[in-house]
This record gives C-alpha cells, structure tokens and sequence, in this order.
C-alpha cells in the first residue's frame, strides 16, 4: 500500500513497471495525451477513430496501458 514511509520506494518500482512496457506508455506519463482532433467548419472537433493515423493508434494503445498500469482498469 502506497503510504508518505514508503512513497520513494512505490514510485521508482511504478516508473520501472511502466517503463518496462515501453517507451511510449512513459511518455504518456509524463506528457499526458489528448483525444485526435481535426479542424472542421465549425472548428476543431475529435477525430473519428476510423480515421487514426498509425501513430495516433499506437498512442492511444500507450495510454490504455498506462492507465491500466496505475488504476489497474479496464477501459
């Protein structure tokens, strides 16, 4: 359980469990992410996922497994 005594100890041990799923699921950390958005005629909208680049899937898939990491839910 995560408590002041031992809160060091947790987070080096939550960075490595995170790190060690990969490299982007870190950034997501520290950089947090943000649904795709597109600009339309009545200005910037979310993206629809059909039309996720590559990239943009492989960030979303970091960031579920980044909230898996720390919430251990499933979204």
């Amino acid at each position: 359980m995560l408590e002041v005594e031992n809160y060091a100890y947790c987070k080096a041990r939550m960075k490595a469990h995170i790190m060690s799923i990969d490299e982007k699921t870190w950034h997501i950390v520290l950089i947090g992410w943000q649904l795709p958005k597109i600009d339309t005629k009545s200005g910037r909208v979310v993206k629809p996922e059909a039309q996720w680049t590559t990239k943009e899937d492989k960030l979303e898939n970091a960031n579920s497994k980044e909230f898996q990491s720390l919430c251990g839910v499933d979204l």
